[in-house]
């Protein structure tokens, strides 16, 4: 008796032994699948990618089934079945003929449509139920932002002065446990611990936070934070650092007697009491001499002032030369070195004296 019923409730066409068709089944009463969403309501409309959300897929066949039909194989073209078992996309039905599947959807930044099926059997009395749902892409899955040593918002401008440490911060948005690493890149400036770039482990909350050293150059500074590998999920933010201006100026010549036909080699170095100056700071080299009549003449001349900018370390090099004709030896010739301080906004000055013979 029970094999006459399995061939009546799973056969779509039941023919007579004539062949006259006599009665035919649609699929929904051989099984039938359904949708609900964690309240147990159908689901409707599209669901968010968020890679957490949960679907239960719920497959029915007729309570009386026979024992080799009561293994329900679920499938799905994206997401994970989830549960206390080995492998949840297979469930037995109880004893309604009702089997459940617990249905993680993917993270995804594209839309998607994902197709799901319930199968029981196998062979020729195979018989599957299949249906669908839309996702809508996630718009945000992690983000970075900058921030005080102390975890505060940063309320003033962040100078270019190589020194200067703020708090570079990522954070997932979304709850999944495949995005288990965020790794951090700069163009500009170092993480502490590692130069342009630094891989590392969220905490409980998905965060993670790296001190950032400011360069001294003063370039838009675009900071990276990534996780996932396929797809690659990406948050970017650009900042503009200011200058950061010297408090002092040092002149070292080479020689501080020098001949009419000689060369003289200027060095000036920048400093601050904290950090350094920002890389290509302009230089101005004026040489002149002051005369009895009190007239303030300039003389001789400069090389090397058309790149007479700051490099890395604060430093500028020129040389100045004696030989124009203009130079009266009876008195000293004075260098005077110009540059910007404070705020950008004020001159700072320094001067030395060279004395020149025939």
């Amino acid at each position: 008796m029970k094999s006459y019923t399995l061939i009546i409730l799973f056969l779509s066409i039941v023919a007579s032994c004539d062949g006259i068709e006599d009665e035919v089944f649609n699929q929904d009463d051989i099984i039938s699948i359904q949708l609900l969403n964690v309240d147990g309501d159908s689901l409707r409309g599209e669901i968010t990618g968020n890679g957490e959300s949960i679907i239960k897929v719920i497959a029915t066949i007729p309570a009386n089934a026979d024992e080799q039909f009561r293994t329900v194989k679920f499938k799905t073209s994206a997401g994970t079945f989830t549960g206390i078992t080995a492998d949840a996309s297979i469930q037995q039905v109880n004893v309604e003929g009702i089997a459940e599947a617990n249905l993680r959807v993917p993270l995804t930044n594209n839309d998607l449509t994902i197709y799901v099926s319930a199968e029981i059997g196998s062979g020729g009395e195979l018989y599957v139920a299949d249906t669908e749902f839309n996702v809508k892409k996630i718009d945000q899955v992690i983000s970075v932002e900058l921030l005080s040593l102390d975890g505060s918002t940063i309320v003033s401008n962040i100078p270019a002065d190589g020194e200067t440490l703020v708090l570079v911060k990522s954070s997932l948005l979304v709850n999944t446990t495949t995005l288990n690493q965020i790794t951090l890149e700069t163009t500009h400036g170092n993480f502490i611990g590692a130069p342009g770039e630094k891989t590392m482990t969220p905490d409980a909350d998905g965060v993670v936070s790296t001190q950032f050293k400011m360069p001294n150059t003063v370039d838009p500074i675009t900071i990276k934070a990534s996780t996932g590998s396929d797809p690659i999920y990406i948050s970017e933010l650009t900042f503009q650092p200011i200058r950061s201006y010297p408090k002092y100026i040092f002149i070292e010549p080479e020689k501080l007697t020098m001949n009419l036909k000689e060369s003289n080699a200027i060095k000036v170095f920048l400093r601050r009491d904290i950090g350094e100056v920002t890389q290509g700071l302009p230089v101005a080299f004026k040489a002149f001499q002051i005369l009895n009549d009190a007239n303030v003449i300039s003389v001789g001349r400069f090389t090397g002032v058309q790149n007479s900018k700051s490099d890395a370390e604060g430093n500028v090099s020129v040389t100045f030369h004696a030989d124009t004709g203009d130079i009266n030896t009876a008195s000293n010739i004075i260098i005077l070195v110009e540059t910007l301080t404070g705020e950008g906004l004020d001159t700072l000055r320094n001067s030395i004296e060279i004395n020149v013979i025939n």
